[in-house]
């Protein structure tokens, strides 16, 4: 009798284990909408804080920056945002941003890593060079991954050639 108790209570412990791992309402990891919260979620850094819909910080999640095919070299539009970027940073000293590289589809994957690391990072030391401190960015590639558009034109591929932010606390 005391063996169907014990299993009962694990059993019963394993299951609100399971539900309440099950409710995290902000931070999904994906960028993907809580829709039953009704508010945006941003995929963020390990261990951050979502900054809220609303802020400064989520107007620059809709802002990136493009590259040419084979390319990590920033041109003038994307200055001009890192330059605005920078200036939030330094205004905002509690913000970590991670800066996410992406790549089109044609190129090995491995290849596409690599040069989606390289566009993240040629954007982070562009904020490094204008004052912000390097251990508050984070850059990750996702290569060719995470495609914005699926098509297979040329206008599509340069869409899926950019780099984008996402703030955190």
């Amino acid at each position: 009798m005391r063996g169907i108790f014990t299993k009962a209570v694990a059993v019963s412990v394993l299951v609100l284990l399971v539900f309440s791992a099950g409710c995290a309402k902000y931070f999904t990891g994906t960028g993907a909408t809580d829709e039953s919260a009704g508010q945006q979620t941003m995929s963020m850094p390990a261990g951050g804080e979502q900054v809220p819909s609303g802020t400064v910080a989520t107007l620059f999640d809709s802002k990136k920056i493009y590259f040419e095919f084979d390319k990590h070299d920033l041109n003038p539009e994307a200055r001009q945002l890192l330059t605005e970027i920078a200036a939030y940073l330094k205004e905002y000293g509690e913000l970590r941003l991670e800066i996410e590289g992406h790549c089109d589809e044609r190129g090995t994957s491995e290849y596409n890593l690599a040069l989606g690391e390289r566009r993240a990072g040629a954007a982070r030391d562009f904020l490094v060079t204008m004052g912000i401190d390097a251990s508050r960015i984070d850059t990750i590639s996702y290569g060719e991954e995470k495609p914005e558009d699926p098509g297979k034109t040329e206008e599509a591929w340069a869409r899926n050639r950019r780099a984008q932010f996402i703030f955190s606390r």
